[in-house]
């Protein structure tokens, strides 16, 4: 367990946020089809779920809803979700 980000190791970081970045889309969820795999960049997947919104499953095993869908970028698009996904 970890009190501040300056303890987390840099490793730890790197894996954590890539796995928040898909690695070959710039995709809006209109684009997200029931079950589809996304490959991320830090190359782990997740699957998405549309029976009930967007929620992405972790190959962790996390449920992580999409609770802003669609914010254009000037290089992607940002979705933001309700926790810290974990590969």
């Amino acid at each position: 367990e970890w009190n501040s980000l300056a303890d987390i190791p840099i490793e730890t970081l790197a894996a954590v946020l890539s796995y928040h970045v898909v690695a070959t889309d710039n995709l809006v969820s209109g684009d997200l089809d029931d079950k589809q795999t996304l490959v991320m960049f830090g190359g782990g997947t997740v699957e998405v779920n549309l029976s009930n919104g967007v929620v992405l499953a972790t190959s962790s095993g996390q449920n992580v809803n999409v609770i802003i869908p669609n914010v254009q970028g000037t290089n992607g698009v940002i979705h933001a979700v309700d926790k810290v996904m974990l590969p």
